[in-house]
């Protein structure tokens, strides 16, 4: 997950990752952080998984979104190659040339 909350274009940003067994990694323009981010994973084998996140926006240094308040945002399923298999990247708002591309990510807008 990519969150865009300026609309800076990249300048500032806050990009989740969250595995299929739950991991998860916070990161920032700057690198690595903790916001408290909460994420859980459940798998049922050889079919499908599924991802809960609760994102709390004082871990993102954010204040709570107003009605009308827009953010960039994109979510992104990434499952490398495997034996049989080709590496696959599903986006909810298409890429062109990889995930970070601030211009392509659609909206979030708050309601």
């Amino acid at each position: 997950m990519l969150i865009d909350a300026n609309s800076d274009e990249g300048k500032t940003f806050h990009q989740i990752i969250v595995s299929a067994v739950g991991e998860k990694l916070e990161l920032t323009e700057r690198g690595a952080f903790s916001g408290g981010t909460k994420a859980a994973a459940t798998r049922e084998e050889g079919r499908s998984w599924t991802v809960e996140i609760a994102i709390p926006f004082k871990g993102l240094g954010l204040e709570t979104p107003k009605s009308g308040d827009k953010w960039r945002f994109n979510l992104a399923r990434y499952r490398p190659g495997g034996e049989g298999f080709e590496a696959e990247l599903i986006v909810w708002s298409s890429m062109e040339r990889w995930f970070l591309e601030f211009d392509k990510m659609g909206e979030l807008i708050f309601k």
